[in-house]
């Protein structure tokens, strides 16, 4: 399922997750399930379909903190916070994408990282870019140490277009 959300094939991501939640969704509570609603929520942003998006998105949070597993609370506050961004929101984004920094676990760094650039991007939609800019830095200096050539660009892009809308291209 996030394969084909992440290589632009909604309508097949929301088959995959949807068959997932089918087919666990009478079992108990379980980070499966919070990650499957949280893709879910994903391809339903994209197919455009954002009340659906919302919803599922707010399950699987529910979900998350029901199973007290804080990755994937972060993934959902994540997910949630690229809907509500979608959806033109950009204050209520930068809302949840600093919840989802708060939570203070032991997780794993990509998931932390996620989390960073996410806040980054909402705070620049938002106009505060100030804190986009300290955001940025931090969720980079962490995408370096550790290697994640996954990150290094998204971050180095919302840097640079931090950067510019600051008035500061050099």
């Amino acid at each position: 399922g996030l394969t084909a959300v992440w290589s632009a094939a909604p309508a097949a991501a929301l088959g995959h997750f949807t068959a997932v939640r089918d087919a666990i969704s009478d079992r108990e509570p379980s980070r499966a399930l919070a990650d499957c609603l949280a893709g879910r929520s994903l391809a339903l942003a994209a197919l455009r379909r954002a009340g659906e998006a919302a919803d599922d998105g707010r399950r699987a949070l529910s979900l998350a903190r029901e199973t007290a597993d804080p990755a994937a609370e972060i993934l959902a506050l994540v997910v949630s916070a690229i809907v509500t961004m979608e959806a033109g929101d950009s204050v209520g984004g930068t809302r949840l994408a600093r919840q989802a920094c708060q939570v203070t676990a032991d997780i794993p760094g990509w998931i932390a990282r996620a989390a960073g650039s996410i806040l980054t991007e909402a705070l620049i939609g938002a106009g505060d870019l100030a804190a986009a800019d300290r955001t940025c830095a931090a969720t980079l200096a962490l995408a370096r140490d550790a290697g994640d050539l996954g990150a290094l660009p998204r971050l180095l892009v919302r840097m640079a277009t931090v950067d510019l809308q600051s008035g500061h291209p050099e």
